[in-house]
């Protein structure tokens, strides 16, 4: 998720300057940089190996309901080259549900694309797993407020789990935190994680 540089507070949680940057009428311009360079770095990182599977780039409602956002997706991808099935949309469940008959032509031009189109923070909302089926959707995140009494994914331990239930994807803090993308480059070993998921399912059987 984007989060501000800023040369004094350090990084900005997007929850502290979205809204503002919403209200403002900024928010389309930010949501524009962001996935145009997104594009940019997936691209970078494709080429150097350092890709482990796609980049995925948050969408705003205000994003997905601008009549113009299926043009500027596309002009990132062809400007930055990047494989479309490198890219990763995550919409959060409210701005796909407040205007279905927007989204579901939307999503369906994305996917003809080979984009990767997944459901952020599912259960904040209001809608259900039957009324997501008629969306043409890859993944659902679930929102971590209906899990917090489950099972946290924050050690070596958790991860294992996940291994030995046949999950291979997960997102967390256990791999990192939010950081600048020059640091990120440096620090993000994805064949590290292959190789140690390998010798862990090598081991279980």
């Amino acid at each position: 998720m984007t989060r501000w540089l800023h040369p004094t507070r350090g990084l900005v949680p997007p929850a502290q300057f979205i809204p503002i940057a919403e209200e403002s009428g900024l928010g389309l311009d930010i949501g524009t940089w962001v996935l145009r360079d997104a594009c940019t770095q997936g691209q970078v990182r494709a080429h150097t190996g350092k890709l482990a599977r796609t980049v995925a780039v948050n969408i705003s409602g205000i994003e997905l309901q601008n009549g113009h956002f299926l043009d500027v997706l596309f002009e990132a991808l062809n400007v930055t080259g990047l494989n479309p099935e490198l890219l990763e949309l995550e919409l959060t469940e409210s701005a796909l549900m407040k205007h279905p008959a927007h989204s579901t032509p939307i999503l369906k031009a994305l996917k003809q694309r080979g984009v990767t189109v997944s459901v952020d923070n599912f259960g904040t909302g209001h809608s259900n797993l039957i009324s997501l089926q008629k969306l043409r959707l890859d993944a659902i995140k679930i929102d971590r407020t209906l899990i917090r009494k489950l099972r946290v994914f924050e050690t070596a331990e958790d991860l294992h789990f996940l291994w030995a239930h046949n999950c291979d994807e997960a997102v967390g803090y256990y791999f990192g935190q939010p950081v600048p993308a020059e640091q990120f480059g440096k620090t993000f070993r994805p064949q590290e994680f292959l190789t140690a998921r390998n010798s862990f399912k090598d081991t279980a059987n």
